[in-house]
């Protein structure tokens, strides 16, 4: 059985900020906003410290999911993170 769709999704374009990655996706797990009204939706803008590395080795109680793409800048980024998003509202980590 595959879980209803989110009412909202949290998108998160990074780029080279794995220390802040982490401090964000720790927060979000704290929450106690019910797990399933909600996804967190990362995009790692090229990357080149551990990001991407932080994320394929993430396991998260949180309904997460992580996207690597080529550097196009943050705009990019969040774009694709909306595009990706199931919820209906999408709320954007700067």
């Amino acid at each position: 059985m595959q879980a209803p769709d989110p009412y909202f999704s949290v998108v998160i374009p990074t780029y080279n900020r794995v220390a802040r990655l982490r401090h964000v996706i720790t927060a979000l797990e704290q929450q106690k906003y019910p797990s399933d009204a909600y996804e967190v939706v990362v995009v790692s803008d090229g990357s080149t410290d551990d990001t991407d590395a932080y994320l394929e080795a993430l396991r998260s109680t949180m309904r997460l999911r992580w996207f690597a793409q080529p550097n196009r800048g943050p705009a990019a980024a969040r774009n694709t993170g909306i595009q990706k998003a199931g919820g209906g509202v999408h709320c954007i980590h700067r």
